[in-house]
């Protein structure tokens, strides 16, 4: 057979291999041959399944942080909030006595792990997820204790609260701790108190500035001698040798009735109050009013990012270090007021206040 390229090949009997033929038939009805053959059959590619979006959620993203009330499971008033994370916090206040709620997941639910008869808690504050403490009005009314009992204190996350005394029968507003040992607390009267073994127990501390109707309400330290307690009519009293010494710094301008103070360093520091905001890039030496809404509550993350609170639920932020202020969440009329705010870091916070109102700062869940 010819016609084309390749042979049949013959059995030992003169038979025909019929693989032979038919390769050769297979040749012979294509125009390339062997090498031009095509065996395979190409498919169509089958189309990506679609994923259906998730309703409400935009597709690629994620959400933004905004402010949401959450449920304290309390109705007494919120005096004050510290998170050490964006999951762990504590708050404390009272109406008639002191409370104590804290959260492991964010504020979604709060615990109650403290309560009194008597004795109103305003300030908390917290080291570490173990160590805190809670100051506030005589609370020496549980059986067994006697004098008066104006700070708390806890090393197991607030399990279990120790009472410990200034000796003072003034309202307790504020504390602050450096380290395990060293911390401040500010009371009514121009009263300043120090201890250096954890708060069990505490030394007032002299200076010769506010009057007694001073009343300082807020305390802050950036180490162990340096540090700045606030109150009465623009009065800032600064110490830099763990309080043996003060200097009165003057806000000047407008009256300002300071009732948060926070520095970052030794040059840069606000105060915020009933009159507005004033700041410091001097070590105090000058200030400047940023704001003159009434506020009760400051809290600065790092020299950029800040918000305060206040009267009516309003809260303002800024993003410039306070050169300008942005009302975020406007006051109302009849609104719970603010007394508290804290933020773990800038896409997380809390503010509390009237009522056991907690407003969060964060995505929504």
């Amino acid at each position: 057979m010819t016609g084309f390229s390749g042979s049949m090949r013959v059995s030992r009997r003169g038979r025909v291999t019929w693989a032979a033929v038919a390769l050769a038939l297979l040749v012979m009805v294509s125009p390339l041959g062997i090498a031009g053959c095509s065996c395979a059959v190409e498919e169509e590619p089958a189309p990506a399944p679609v994923v259906p979006e998730e309703p409400g959620q935009p597709s690629g993203e994620t959400g933004e942080p905004e402010w949401y009330e959450q449920e304290s499971g309390t109705s007494v008033q919120l005096n004050d909030v510290y998170f050490i994370d964006e999951a762990t916090g504590w708050a404390v206040g009272g109406d008639d006595g002191g409370v104590i709620l804290s959260t492991s997941d964010g504020g979604q639910t709060w615990t109650q792990r403290y309560a009194r008869e008597a004795g109103v808690l305003y300030g908390v504050f917290f080291l570490d997820a173990e160590t805190g403490w809670a100051v506030g009005d005589d609370m020496a009314v549980a059986t067994g204790e006697t004098g008066v009992a104006n700070v708390l204190r806890t090393t197991d996350g607030g399990e279990t609260w120790r009472s410990s005394d200034t000796n003072t029968l003034r309202r307790v507003e504020d504390v602050y701790f450096v380290d395990a040992s060293t911390g401040y607390c500010v009371a009514w009267a121009s009263q300043v108190f120090k201890s250096t073994d954890g708060g069990a127990t505490w030394q007032q501390l002299e200076h010769d500035f506010p009057s007694p109707s001073d009343h300082f309400i807020a305390v802050n330290f950036t180490d162990a001698d340096t540090g700045w307690v606030a109150g009465g009519v623009n009065k800032v009293m600064a110490t830099s040798d763990g309080g043996r010494t003060w200097v009165l710094l003057d806000l000047g301008g407008d009256n300002i009735f300071p009732a948060g103070v926070q520095f970052l360093g030794a040059d840069t520091g606000w105060v915020a109050g009933s009159g507005g905001i004033a700041a410091t890039t001097d070590a105090g030496r000058t200030w400047v009013v940023q704001d003159t809404a009434h506020y009760n509550a400051v809290h600065f993350v790092d020299a950029e990012n800040g918000w305060a609170v206040g009267g009516g639920g309003r809260i303002s932020a800024t993003t410039d270090g306070g050169t300008t202020w942005l009302e975020v969440r406007g006051s109302t009329a009849g609104g719970p007021a603010l007394h508290g705010v804290h933020f773990p870091d800038t896409e997380n916070g809390w503010a509390v206040g009237d009522g056991g109102s907690v407003l969060r700062f964060g995505i929504r869940p």
